[in-house]
């Protein structure tokens, strides 16, 4: 039932995180703000990975055990969201830099990412059965470290057409706006090297 419940309440996290990250991209712009979720995201899966040894310090049902994993079903609840309401902010720059002629060939990539949900659940497995979870959990970390640091050069080509309009006199400004795109393929808890999920 704890685990269902978990399930329930993802899906909830990654939509008001959804909106408070597309509020905060017209304040900072949508590269920073998909890195810097992407970026905070990693650094809990970093964190559930060093808890693990703290967890099973504790007696099993005891009152500081169930505490103890309440509080990794918290981080993974909100890295989960972190790591995954960035995807309206991606499509959308996606759209917005891609030729209308092309952007149905670059959407078909989407595909490829749904193969890496196979492979990577298969490599998940394999790694939490010959040496743990937290050891999944650290080479997904990396993985997702490295694919986030290929989207920092966005924040650079994006911030001069994302930048705040000059303001008028009335005291206004704009900036570029938002075009809204569907959830990204991950649901609540999958994919990733194993259940550690993007």
């Amino acid at each position: 039932a704890q685990v269902q419940l978990i399930y329930v309440v993802v899906p909830l996290v990654m939509a008001a995180m959804s909106g408070l990250g597309t509020r905060a991209a017209r304040c900072f712009g949508r590269a920073q703000v998909m890195c810097g979720f992407k970026t905070a995201g990693i650094a809990l899966l970093v964190c559930m990975a060093l808890l693990d040894s703290w967890v099973k310090r504790s007696a099993v049902g005891s009152s500081e055990h169930t505490f103890r994993v309440a509080v990794v079903a918290a981080l993974y609840v909100v890295r989960t969201g972190l790591m995954n309401c960035t995807y309206p902010l991606e499509e959308s720059l996606l759209m917005d830099h891609v030729p209308k002629s092309a952007r149905a060939r670059w959407k078909s990539l989407d595909s490829i990412s749904v193969f890496g949900w196979c492979g990577s659940a298969a490599l998940g497995g394999y790694l939490a059965d010959r040496y743990s979870y937290s050891t999944t959990f650290l080479v997904t970390a990396a993985i997702q470290l490295a694919g986030t640091a290929l989207q920092i050069p966005l924040i650079f080509i994006t911030r001069k057409a994302e930048s705040p309009a000059p303001r008028a006199a009335e005291g206004g400004g704009t900036t570029a706006p938002l075009h809204a795109a569907p959830a990204g393929p991950e649901a609540a808890g999958g994919g990733g090297a194993g259940s550690a999920g993007q």
